[in-house]
């Protein structure tokens, strides 16, 4: 059972690697990933490429995957991860303006 679930994790591991996954969601710290359209993942991001790893499991996740990443690895997962989060963050301050923005009209401000 042992090696059956470490070709497991390894697979899901090979996926991540190769960037075959899509983001879910971002913030500061963890990203989000599916794999296979239905895996979720968390990879933790909160330091930046050179301590990004593999979140812990959580009860909406798939399952642990144990992996120290490579620095080479590191920078590639980064490369792709990394704009979504500027997005993400560029998402939440433009929905700060825009409420920002409808309070000056409400008080006549504008």
């Amino acid at each position: 059972m042992q090696q059956k679930i470490l070709e497991v994790q390894n697979y899901f591991i090979g996926k991540i690697v190769n960037l075959e996954f899509k983001i879910k969601e971002t913030n500061d710290f963890q990203c989000e990933i599916i794999i296979d359209e239905r895996y979720k993942f968390m990879i933790w991001i909160g330091n930046g490429f050179t301590s990004l790893g593999m979140g812990s499991l959580s009860s909406s996740h798939f399952m642990d995957l144990e992996k120290t990443f490579s620095q080479e690895e590191k920078r590639k997962i980064w490369g792709f991860i990394r704009p979504t989060i500027k997005t993400a963050k560029e998402r939440a301050l433009l929905a700060k303006r825009e409420q920002y923005e409808k309070l000056k009209k409400e008080l006549g401000e504008a």
